[in-house]
């Protein structure tokens, strides 16, 4: 499985098991694009996949660049899409000790 199928089935998991279709509405694309990807004959854009990182409540950043870095389709840009994997994992770690300082998400009585 390609990283635009995985991050299809999660999108879609997180989405009580969508359908195909309703999944398509909910990127703003068409179904024939969902069916190709999940034939494995095609990804999404940028666009789409910051709206999938973003509905999943991860940072775009580090979701764009691990897939380029997957999908090698500008091998000769590692370098930025590593360094924007870094970033969006820098900045998740920034929210989660934000959260940890606030107390907010502690869970009482452990």
């Amino acid at each position: 499985m390609n990283y635009a199928q995985k991050l299809l089935t999660r999108l879609k998991a997180n989405h009580d098991g969508c359908s195909d279709y309703r999944a398509a509405q909910i990127l703003e694309i068409s179904p024939a694009s969902i069916s190709l990807v999940k034939q494995g004959r095609n990804g999404f854009s940028d666009q789409t996949i910051n709206k999938i990182a973003q509905l999943l409540g991860e940072n775009p950043m580090k979701v764009i660049g691990q897939y380029h870095l997957e999908t090698q389709d500008f091998p000769s840009m590692n370098n930025v899409w590593e360094a924007m994997v870094e970033w969006g994992f820098k900045e998740e770690m920034k929210q989660y000790q934000r959260v940890t300082e606030d107390g907010i998400g502690k869970v009482s009585g452990l």
